[in-house]
């Protein structure tokens, strides 16, 4: 009885569907759908394709990193890096570690209210016309500029040059806002239903220098994005993906130092908000460069004196798992220098390739360590193998009764056959679908070990 009403509430999906794979001409109401039922199919053949194939990982040695030189701190990073990724991936992010556990903030879920607090206090600063300060226990303002992402000395004249004033914000000089933070989140772990609030020592390393400009966001970008090149950065901002709708007032780069250390930076700006306290220029510009650029310059769009409205508000914030500076940065030129050079003698899919390969080799490594892991792919693996078992009885069984019961309800034959067939093709196909996630999921459980 049950039965009969589920057939029954399927009748019109199922006479379309039933039509279309018996190969009969669907009704004029029904085109539509075809497409769509024709793209489902396909992506169903396209999902198991996919899982036939494994992806090629790079020895184990690749992923080794070998010092180059006293004073080094890359290996360490490497190999932190590498046991953090083994410990998330066995749900077990309240045991990653930190670099030196010197964090200042908390990222996550929930917003830091000590980041507010800095804000509002910088805020003052620039009200009161005096240098930003660090404020809080955490936060260091520092000149050490080295193996920043720019060179920014150099940026600035690079785009003075153009006719454009770049400048450092707040600061008399160029300086960089150094702090940490730690990662504290809510975690699916165990159970995939509820999460579970997790205070992690995952650090990462910020320094950020705020900046003023006259330039627009694109002429900055460009700017930035051309010098951080020379040091390995690559733009990584999906600017030509649909949805994107930042434009040039952020971007994303990243430094690739090891194949498990990645160096990255955000590069936000903004035009001049009217909402801001400051009204006077030379509050926000205090180096002495951009004061003397403002001093015998004019805007040329207006003819007049530059005020604040003529200014854009921006930052560049660097990302790492290590603290940068002087003590890094030969490291990280060594091994920037070594990448790059082998990547310009190969295409770049042979790059795409490469890094691939390392990535599977970093996970294989990663899942030899996570035995929750493996018992959570085993155990999804086990359930399809009962799935494929249901849909083999169904194959069976649900077509007699479908034709049965629309039978006894006074429909066509050959409207039933039709939908009976379909019925066939569906469990046939859920069939192959679960077998190809059992198989595909054998294959990948053996493969942590190759």
């Amino acid at each position: 009885m049950i039965e009969s009403v589920r057939l029954k509430s399927f009748l019109v999906r199922g006479t379309l569907l039933a039509s279309l794979a018996a190969g009969a001409s669907a009704p004029a109401w029904a085109s539509p759908y075809q497409e769509e039922i024709a793209k489902m199919k396909a992506e169903m053949d396209a999902i198991i394709a996919s899982s036939q194939s494994i992806p090629k990982a790079a020895p184990e040695s690749a992923i080794r990193v070998k010092s180059k030189g006293v004073g080094d701190p890359y290996p360490a990073a490497d190999r932190l890096a590498r046991e953090n990724g083994s410990r998330y991936l066995d749900e077990r992010p309240e045991a990653m570690q930190g670099w030196d556990n010197s964090s200042a903030f908390s990222v996550g879920d929930r917003a830091d209210p000590k980041f507010d607090k800095l804000r509002a206090l910088w805020e003052n600063d620039a009200r009161e016309c005096t240098p930003l300060e660090a404020h809080l226990p955490g936060v260091e303002i520092n000149s050490d500029l080295h193996d920043f992402v720019v060179p920014l000395r150099e940026l600035q004249a690079y785009l003075a040059l153009q006719g454009i004033l770049f400048a450092p914000f707040g600061m008399r000089d160029w300086e960089t806002v150094r702090f940490s933070t730690y990662l504290e989140a809510d975690f699916y772990k165990t159970n995939p239903v509820r999460r579970e609030h997790v205070k992690s020592k995952l650090q990462t390393f910020y320094r950020i220098v705020p900046f003023v400009t006259t330039g627009t966001p694109e002429q900055v970008t460009k700017a930035i994005v051309k010098l951080a090149a020379q040091r390995g950065y690559e733009d990584v901002t999906p600017r030509n993906v649909k949805g994107w709708v930042a434009g040039y007032h952020a971007s994303f780069l990243q430094q690739r130092v090891t194949p498990n250390v990645h160096n990255g930076a955000l590069l936000s700006i903004d035009e001049y908000d009217d909402t801001l306290p400051i009204k006077d220029i030379f509050c926000l510009v205090t180096d002495d460069f951009g004061r003397s650029w403002l001093y015998k310059r004019d805007n040329p769009k207006t003819g007049k004196e530059y005020t604040v409205r003529d200014l854009s508000f921006g930052y560049i914030a660097q990302t790492s798992a290590i603290p940068l500076g002087e003590a890094t940065e030969y490291f990280t030129n060594a091994y920037v220098d070594e990448r790059l050079a082998r990547e310009r003698k190969m295409t770049p899919e042979q790059v795409m390739a490469e890094r691939e390969a390392l990535a599977e080799r970093t996970f294989r490594e990663a899942a030899k360590k996570a035995p929750n892991f493996q018992r959570f792919w085993a155990e999804v693996r086990d359930q399809h193998k009962k799935m494929e078992k249901v849909a083999a009885q169904a194959e069976i069984v649900q077509p007699d009764l479908i034709r049965r019961e629309l039978s006894k309800a006074g429909m066509p034959m050959d409207l039933v056959n039709g939908l009976a067939d379909y019925a066939r093709e569906t469990y046939r196909a859920a069939q192959r679908l679960a077998h190809a996630v059992v198989e595909y999921l054998q294959k990948r459980l053996q493969s942590i070990w190759q």
